[in-house]
Protein backbone atom coordinates (compact mmCIF):
# COMPACT_ATOMS: atom_id res chain seq x y z
CA UNK A 1 0.00 0.00 0.00
CA UNK A 2 2.10 3.48 1.25
CA UNK A 3 4.78 1.09 2.60
CA UNK A 4 8.30 2.20 0.82
CA UNK A 5 8.85 1.37 -2.59
CA UNK A 6 11.46 -1.29 -3.73
CA UNK A 7 14.86 0.25 -5.59
CA UNK A 8 13.46 -1.77 -8.60
CA UNK A 9 9.93 0.08 -8.43
CA UNK A 10 11.90 3.38 -8.40
CA UNK A 11 13.94 2.41 -11.27
CA UNK A 12 10.69 1.09 -13.57
CA UNK A 13 9.13 4.30 -12.35
CA UNK A 14 11.81 6.88 -13.04
CA UNK A 15 13.12 5.41 -16.51
CA UNK A 16 10.23 3.09 -17.95
CA UNK A 17 10.32 -0.43 -18.32
CA UNK A 18 14.07 -0.69 -19.35
CA UNK A 19 16.18 -3.24 -17.55
CA UNK A 20 18.99 -0.93 -18.17
CA UNK A 21 20.13 0.57 -14.68
CA UNK A 22 22.05 4.11 -14.59
CA UNK A 23 25.22 2.73 -15.05
CA UNK A 24 24.55 1.38 -18.39
CA UNK A 25 22.58 4.40 -19.19
CA UNK A 26 25.64 6.76 -18.51
CA UNK A 27 27.99 4.54 -20.28
CA UNK A 28 26.01 4.74 -23.68
CA UNK A 29 25.31 8.07 -23.08
CA UNK A 30 28.67 9.42 -22.65
CA UNK A 31 31.10 6.82 -23.61
CA UNK A 32 31.21 7.99 -27.23
CA UNK A 33 31.76 11.58 -26.66
CA UNK A 34 34.43 10.81 -23.82
CA UNK A 35 36.15 8.49 -25.76
CA UNK A 36 36.05 11.19 -28.36
CA UNK A 37 37.78 13.75 -26.60
CA UNK A 38 40.61 11.22 -24.77
CA UNK A 39 41.46 10.52 -28.78
CA UNK A 40 41.05 13.85 -30.06
CA UNK A 41 43.56 15.13 -26.79
CA UNK A 42 45.74 12.20 -27.53
CA UNK A 43 46.39 12.93 -30.74
CA UNK A 44 47.12 16.59 -30.33
CA UNK A 45 49.50 15.28 -27.19
CA UNK A 46 51.30 12.79 -29.69
CA UNK A 47 51.80 15.57 -32.59
CA UNK A 48 53.34 17.44 -30.31
CA UNK A 49 55.67 15.11 -28.86
CA UNK A 50 56.60 13.80 -32.41
CA UNK A 51 57.19 17.81 -33.32
CA UNK A 52 58.75 18.89 -30.53
CA UNK A 53 61.22 15.23 -29.25
CA UNK A 54 61.29 13.85 -32.72
CA UNK A 55 59.54 10.82 -31.51
CA UNK A 56 59.59 8.19 -34.15
CA UNK A 57 56.80 5.99 -32.19
CA UNK A 58 53.79 8.74 -32.94
CA UNK A 59 52.28 6.77 -35.96
CA UNK A 60 51.92 3.58 -33.78
CA UNK A 61 50.51 5.60 -30.66
CA UNK A 62 48.37 7.64 -33.04
CA UNK A 63 47.06 4.12 -34.35
CA UNK A 64 46.62 2.05 -31.07
CA UNK A 65 44.86 5.66 -29.76
CA UNK A 66 42.23 5.08 -32.27
CA UNK A 67 41.43 1.21 -32.13
CA UNK A 68 41.31 2.06 -27.89
CA UNK A 69 38.68 4.68 -28.81
CA UNK A 70 36.61 3.09 -31.38
CA UNK A 71 36.59 0.06 -29.71
CA UNK A 72 35.29 2.11 -26.16
CA UNK A 73 32.73 3.98 -28.50
CA UNK A 74 31.75 1.00 -30.75
CA UNK A 75 30.53 -1.25 -27.33
CA UNK A 76 28.96 1.63 -26.18
CA UNK A 77 27.04 1.65 -29.08
CA UNK A 78 25.94 -2.20 -29.18
CA UNK A 79 25.56 -1.74 -25.84
CA UNK A 80 22.84 0.72 -26.13
CA UNK A 81 21.04 -1.31 -29.36
CA UNK A 82 21.25 -4.62 -26.83
CA UNK A 83 19.26 -2.69 -24.27
CA UNK A 84 17.44 -0.66 -26.07
CA UNK A 85 15.96 -4.24 -27.98
CA UNK A 86 15.58 -5.81 -24.81
CA UNK A 87 13.29 -3.04 -23.77
CA UNK A 88 11.05 -4.63 -26.25
CA UNK A 89 10.98 -1.10 -28.43
CA UNK A 90 11.12 -1.80 -31.94
CA UNK A 91 9.87 1.59 -33.05
CA UNK A 92 12.48 4.62 -33.56
CA UNK A 93 9.44 6.99 -33.49
CA UNK A 94 7.89 5.41 -30.52
CA UNK A 95 11.41 6.25 -28.32
CA UNK A 96 11.57 9.90 -29.81
CA UNK A 97 8.17 10.31 -28.32
CA UNK A 98 9.07 9.04 -25.08
CA UNK A 99 6.26 6.56 -25.02
CA UNK A 100 7.12 3.64 -22.93
CA UNK A 101 9.82 5.58 -20.55
CA UNK A 102 13.21 7.92 -20.81
CA UNK A 103 15.06 4.90 -20.60
CA UNK A 104 14.83 3.69 -24.21
CA UNK A 105 15.35 7.38 -25.54
CA UNK A 106 18.33 7.71 -23.94
CA UNK A 107 19.41 4.61 -25.04
CA UNK A 108 18.68 5.64 -28.84
CA UNK A 109 20.80 8.45 -28.43
CA UNK A 110 22.97 6.69 -27.30
CA UNK A 111 23.23 4.44 -30.15
CA UNK A 112 23.12 7.22 -32.48
CA UNK A 113 26.04 9.30 -30.54
CA UNK A 114 27.95 6.13 -30.65
CA UNK A 115 27.52 5.92 -34.45
CA UNK A 116 28.38 9.74 -34.93
CA UNK A 117 31.71 10.01 -32.37
CA UNK A 118 33.07 6.26 -33.67
CA UNK A 119 32.92 8.31 -37.59
CA UNK A 120 34.54 11.25 -35.90
CA UNK A 121 37.21 9.10 -34.47
CA UNK A 122 37.99 7.62 -37.65
CA UNK A 123 37.84 10.82 -39.68
CA UNK A 124 40.28 12.33 -36.86
CA UNK A 125 42.95 9.43 -37.50
CA UNK A 126 42.79 9.46 -41.35
CA UNK A 127 44.26 13.62 -41.29
CA UNK A 128 47.54 12.36 -39.91
CA UNK A 129 47.79 9.47 -42.48
CA UNK A 130 47.71 12.29 -45.43
CA UNK A 131 49.08 15.63 -43.88
CA UNK A 132 52.62 16.32 -42.68
CA UNK A 133 52.66 16.09 -38.62
CA UNK A 134 55.30 18.93 -38.39
CA UNK A 135 55.09 21.95 -40.80
CA UNK A 136 58.98 21.98 -42.23
CA UNK A 137 59.98 25.70 -41.27
CA UNK A 138 62.47 27.55 -43.03
CA UNK A 139 64.82 29.38 -41.21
Amino acid sequence: MLGDPSPGDARRSLFGESSAGVGMLLFTLLGPPTAWTFHFLSVYLLVALYCTEAWEGAGVAILVSTIASAAISIAAGFASYREWRRGGETSITASIAGGTGGSEFILLMGLLGSMLFSFLILVEAIAPVFVPLCSMSTG
